[in-house]
Parts: structure tokens; sequence; C-alpha cells
């Protein structure tokens, strides 16, 4: 749980008893079961789904129909933001919900984000809206879609700079399971459909394929809807007036749901799918059209068939109806509702507060200067552009997701204008706003030689003396804690080896060597030169039998989320396997390196600047332990069980200014 409570908005149409609502209302029972402060506005009072939490609900009553759609956001947007903090106060975070309500919010300067609930190929060509009109709301957006096929469908149809991702909808498996208990239901032997009488639902589709199987289990539809006098019209039209009940809409399905045999979902189009994961989380199996989106990300294959297609839809009712069980599928932890709330309390943005560093070294105004006067300024404009169009990431810590930052820098040796933050929960120090996944890729494929070698073009011959001096230096560091007597029995393996001229110093001291770098050259000149085994790549694709070491030497500070990172190097060692990482440490500027700088510290490409304590912490929560650290920084591990960070007193604003301090210098490097 945060340790300050967040204020969270909901906003939507009304709370009509649809999938949409229902999610709206699972999040925040979710976000006010962690703590926090949770206001629903509705433009509507229609209320028909029940909670579990009492709920601070208004109604934002303004006659804007008159206004055109165009530009009704305009007009409206500045008035509901006024209504928001009135009534709420400056909130964290706002999640719109549905297209009316997007279309106002789109114009928001609030820290506003769309939740997606459906495809909108599907919603487009449902309501009849052309693509510039709906383009024109959510390419001023940070959106949120329900499952990765929405966002699929999202990114294929719309361009947009701004935050896209997606999270899963939730599910309050605790409050679903109370309400299942409130009625035992007439009905015996049954299966069930829930869902609005709406095209996207294609109800005709079921009622034809529930025809055409002949099982003897009664069907019960729930819903309502435009389309449902159609359906009861299909249904006296096949005879089925005795086997389909249609029973409404019911604000409490769960104990007709819980005591179905069988829920079938025959849709073709589902954002996520909220029926299947309620009924999953009471047991009950469920079988599917596979969408573009929904059914797909929560079911196996064989609980799936195609879309509109009533004879394998038919088939399947019929299998699934002799052997239910076989269809039974177990819920994801992903779909938990703690899981979710926190990944969008992670949308919340740190409030940046006035620098921590005051000098001018770390200001915008001299990364500006910095930037422009440099003889790399062709390499750094590069770079500028390649993060520009990856965009930033704030996603919170990575390590302990938190998003209660102190701004320490505005700009690093480079002048890059990147933030340099200290997380206020854990200690840790990190650029964020994050750089992406896909910058990263890019940046060290094609701009990392040129900004910091000022070449494209590596000597590597000329490095292997550097590497064997370390080489030797960890050797030492490897007897002088605990590993003296057994390093004839292990075997090292560098990644991020380079072109391997240190794992090819401690060759003749350990069983075997091997290595990998995603540096295709360096690997070239290390099999021609060294003959040791060596690949292209982030990660080993085979490992030695017995005792093993991991290298990671000046790795870490440089990926896109170390506890990750780590953790992935964790599932590849198995018990009492060793594990040596080597990165700058933030403390030694205090102790001379980097000319005492901070600034000179701070790098585009360093996304963590880790301490003893933060790294360990790390390493930790990915299932290693301690056996040494110091603060230059070496740290032996061995892998072990997960353990929870725990926050060091010296990782804090105090330490990061006793640093600053041991600076002398007023003008610095350019």
């Amino acid at each position: 749980m945060n340790k300050i409570p967040k204020t969270i908005v909901m906003v939507l149409p009304d709370l009509k008893g649809n999938g949409a609502e229902r999610v709206a209302l699972n999040l925040a029972d979710g976000f006010i079961n962690k703590g926090h402060d949770v206001y629903i506005i509705l433009f509507k009072r229609k209320i028909e789904l029940k909670s579990n939490s009492k709920l601070n609900i208004l109604i934002f009553q303004h006659n804007y129909r008159w206004i055109p759609r165009a530009i009704r956001g305009s007009f409206i947007a500045p008035i509901l933001d006024r209504f928001i903090v009135k009534n709420c106060g400056i909130p964290d975070l706002v999640l719109s919900n549905l297209l009316p309500v997007d279309r106002l919010l789109c114009k928001s300067k609030l820290n506003t984000y769309s939740i997606i609930h459906s495809n909108m190929s599907g919603e487009m060509l449902s309501f009849n809206r052309s693509k510039n009109s709906i383009e024109k709301i959510y390419s001023r957006m940070h959106c949120i879609c329900v499952s990765q096929g929405t966002l699929k469908d999202f990114k294929k149809i719309f361009k947009t700079k701004l935050n896209i991702n997606y999270i899963y909808n939730p599910v309050d498996v605790n409050y679903i399971k109370k309400e299942s208990d409130e009625f035992m239901p007439a009905h015996l032997n049954y299966l069930i459909n829930v869902g609005k009488f709406t095209t996207a639902k294609r109800h005709d589709i079921l009622i034809k394929a529930y025809h055409a199987s002949n099982v003897k289990n009664p069907l019960i539809l729930i819903g309502q809807g435009p389309l449902e006098n159609k359906y009861r019209e299909l249904v006296s039209k096949l005879d089925l007036n005795n086997k389909i009940i249609f029973v409404g809409f019911k604000s409490n399905p769960y104990p007709l749901i819980k005591n179905a045999k069988l829920m079938i979902i025959s849709s073709e189009l589902e954002g996520l799918g909220m029926v299947i994961l309620e009924s999953l989380a009471l047991g009950i199996p469920v079988i599917s059209t596979d969408c573009k989106s929904g059914p797909g990300e929560i079911l196996p294959q064989k609980n799936l068939c195609p879309v509109n297609d009533i004879k394998a839809l038919s088939e399947l009712i019929i299998k699934a109806s002799i052997n239910p069980k076989d269809y039974q599928v177990k819920l994801n932890d992903k779909f938990s509702i703690d899981v979710v709330t926190q990944k969008y309390l992670n949308l919340i943005k740190p409030i940046v507060t006035n620098r921590a560093l005051k000098h001018y070294r770390f200001s915008k105004t001299f990364a500006w200067i910095n930037r422009h006067l440099r003889s790399r300024r062709g390499a750094i404009n590069k770079t500028k552009n390649l993060y520009k169009k990856f965009g930033l990431v704030s996603n919170g810590c990575s390590l302990c997701k938190g998003v209660d930052f102190q701004l320490l820098a505005e700009g690093d040796r480079y002048g890059f204008d990147l933030n340099k933050q200290i997380c206020n929960q854990c200690g840790l120090v990190q650029t964020y706003p994050s750089l992406s996944s896909e910058f990263h890729q890019e940046f060290y494929s094609y701009h990392y030689r040129p900004l910091y070698l000022k070449n494209k073009k590596v000597d590597y011959r000329s490095v292997i003396k550097e590497q064997t001096d370390k080489a030797n230096k960890y050797l030492q560091y490897f007897k002088n804690n605990g590993l003296n007597n057994i390093l004839k029995e292990i075997s090292i393996i560098e990644i991020g080896c380079s072109s391997a001229g240190t794992i090819n110093a401690l060759k003749p001291h350990v069983k075997s060597v091997q290595g990998c770098d995603l540096d295709i050259e360096a690997i070239t000149f290390a099999k021609e030169n060294f003959k040791i085994n060596v690949e292209v790549g982030m990660y080993p694709s085979t490992l030695p039998k017995g005792k093993k070491l991991f290298i990671m030497s000046h790795v870490l500070e440089h990926v896109f989320n170390p506890l990750e990172t780590l953790a992935e190097v964790r599932g590849l060692l198995e018990a009492g396997d060793y594990l040596f990482v080597a990165v700058p440490g933030i403390n030694q500027v205090a102790q001379g390196d980097y000319k005492n700088d901070l600034r000179r510290y701070f790098h585009i490409a360093h996304v963590t600047d880790f301490t003893g304590s933060t790294l360990v912490n790390v390493a930790h929560c990915a299932g290693f332990k301690t056996l040494s650290i110091d603060e230059e920084i070496n740290g032996l591990f061995v892998s072990d069980k997960v353990q929870d960070w725990k926050k060091d007193p010296q990782d804090s604003i105090d330490n990061i200014l006793k640093i600053e301090n041991t600076y002398k210098g007023s003008a610095p490097h350019l």
C-alpha cells in the first residue's frame, strides 16, 4: 500500500448494468481497499449496479448537448476540471470511461487517462463515427486498453505520441463469491449467457447454435437491450420458448452464474470479457467465440471457437455440456483486483518539487547550453530525437513501484533534459520518467558508441590490458569473499562480456568460461582472438553443468528495468549458484570519482544509479542473498528465495546533498 492516500476520480456517463461500469466499480473498490480516496462522477443519476464499498458519488449536471461535438470538450473540460477540484481536491489520477466522457476530458488539464473498454474499430462501426472525429479525441489522451487485443486494435487505427498501454480488467473474487450466495435459483442444470442484447454480443448466433446442439439443458439469458424483442421472436420461430429463458437485467447475476453448468459467450467483439472472468472466479466452465481481443487472452484454445460460426459453436456446446469439467480454467492472478489496481496507481505522476540540487549545472537551462556547445552535439541531437520519438514511461519506481520522487537534476553530463530523481519510498536513484525499452534497443544498436566513444569503431585490442586488470581485481575479490577453495569447480558466465578480455584472463583460474553480448563485432573479435565460448545475445543459450558464477560488470545500470533483469538471471541459476555485479556507485562520487561532480556521474545511458544498499535491495527482490557488498560497487550474491526490500537511512536526499557538498568547482565542464 502507498503510504500517502491518493485521490482518484472516476468519470462515467452513468452506472448502468454494463461491463465498463462494472469494471469502474471494481477499480473503485480496489482503490478504497488500499486506503485511497475515490470519487465517482456521473453525468446522469442512473445507478443499476451494486458496490462492495460506500462510494462518494457526485452528479455533474450541465446541459451541454447543444454544443457541437467537435468543440464540446474545449468548452466543458475546464468546467468539469473545476468541478472535480472543488468537490474532490486536486486529484492524483482521473480515469475517464466511455466516449461521451472522453469527448470532454480529452481537453482536461488534470492527470487523466481514458480506459478503452472495447475495440475502437467496432465502436466506430457501431456508433457510425468517422475515424477523424474519434482520432481527434484519443490523440489528445493517455489511454489504457483493457487487453492486449484492444491495444493492438487501437494502435492500428490511431497514431499518437501519448502514453498508450494495457491493463487487464480486475475481478473482485471475494465480493463475487459473497454476492453469489444471496439466493438459490429455481432452475437446475442450465446453461447461461450474460450480456446486453446488442449486435456485438451476437445472441442470434448463440440461439441458433443452441438450437443446432439439441442439448437438453435449458439456456438462461441475463440482460436487456435494443435487440431483445428481435431475439424473443427468433426463439419463438425456432420453437425454443420452453428451453430458452429471458430473465432480464439482474443487478446481482452471480447466484445464477454460480449454479450454472456452463457459461457460453457468443460475441463478435469484446474488450476483455468481464463475464468470463467472473465465471472463472466462481469456478464455472466457460466456452466462447474467439474475438479479436479478450477471450483468447483468458481461455485456452480448446474453450474457443471461430466468431459467427453456428456449427462450431453448437459442437463446442455439445462437448462442454457432456464434460464441463474439461473446460474449467483457473483464474490467473494477473486479473486480481490487487494486482490491477496497483498498475493503475503506478500511473500517478510524481509531484515534481523544486530541484534538491540547487547548483545551476543541474538546471534545464545549463543542460540546453551544454547540449548545444559540446563537440558531440550531432550524436547528442540524434539521441534526443530518439527519446522524443519513443516518449518517456511513468510506471513508477523500478524497485518499489512508488511514485513519490524528489527531483535531483534536470540534465546529465551530455545536457540531455532528463530528470534524475530519488524515490522517497525506497531510496533508489533513477531516470524518471524513464526512457522506454524501445529507446534502449535502438540507442545501443546505433547511437551509444558515437555518443560515448566519439566514433562507431572500437579498437578491441587496445582494451585487453584494461580487461585483464579488471579480471585480476575480480579474481582477488572472489578469493577474499569465500570462493578461493572452489574456484576450480566454478564455471563463469559473463553477461555483457564485450570482447571477452575479462573472462579470457579468468579462464586459467576456473573450471570454464563463456560469455554473451549484443555487440556482434565484439563477439566476432573474441572468437577470433581468444577461441572461447561466446555468443551474441542477452543471455546464454546453453549453460554448463555444475556450480556457476554469473558476472554482470557495468551492465545493470544500463538496463531498462534492473529488477526484471536480475529476476530473469535468477531463473537461469540453480540453488547455490553465484552472481557477481559491478556498477559505478553514487557514493564514490564523494570519494573523488567523477571529480566529485554528480553531474559528470549522471549519464543518459545509466538508467539506475546505485548505492550498495539499493543494489542489495534489487538483488534480494530478484531472489538472491548477499555475500558481500561495497560502495565501489562490487557485490557477490548467491541464489536464494525472494525477499522484500528494506530502505537504508543512507538512501535519502540528505545523503545526496552530502555528496554534492564535496564538489568544490564553480564552472563544470561542457
